[in-house]
């Protein structure tokens, strides 16, 4: 899930500067805030990098820091699925990494060709037929 650095309009006078921020907590602030604020809350965002937290344990630490009623009511149910780019909450990052091109592996070189020649027949040796079970 990526993290980020943004700034958090949170009325029409008044911007915070919001640390490890997640696109999940992006929704839970623009629910919270965009009444007072008049538009959408993120005013700009610098990527930081990458949370290893899994979904559980991301709804733990929103609960904890914002109400579970906020929470629960942006993800009803018992399984959550939360946004974890902030492309998916409408916020442009700066800051990203360029994407590193990555070779293709070399493909095998084609196999030599062998020419077939055709086997020696042997007369002498007498064939029957069998019939298979």
């Amino acid at each position: 899930m990526q993290t980020a650095t943004a700034y958090v309009k949170i009325n029409r006078e008044t911007v915070l500067k919001k640390e490890g921020i997640t696109p999940a907590e992006v929704l839970i602030l623009d629910k919270m805030f965009r009444n007072k604020a008049g538009e959408f809350v993120v005013q700009s965002a610098t990527y930081v990098g990458e949370a290893v937290q899994s979904e559980a344990g991301e709804v733990q630490r929103l609960k904890g820091f914002y109400k579970s009623k906020v929470v629960d009511s942006l993800w009803p149910g018992v399984t959550k699925k939360l946004p974890r780019t902030f492309a998916e909450v409408g916020v442009t990052l700066t800051g990203l990494p360029k994407p590193v091109a990555v070779a293709a592996p070399e493909a095998d070189p084609a196999p030599e060709e062998v020419p077939v020649t055709e086997a020696p027949v042997d007369k002498s040796v007498k064939v029957k037929k069998a019939k298979l079970p």
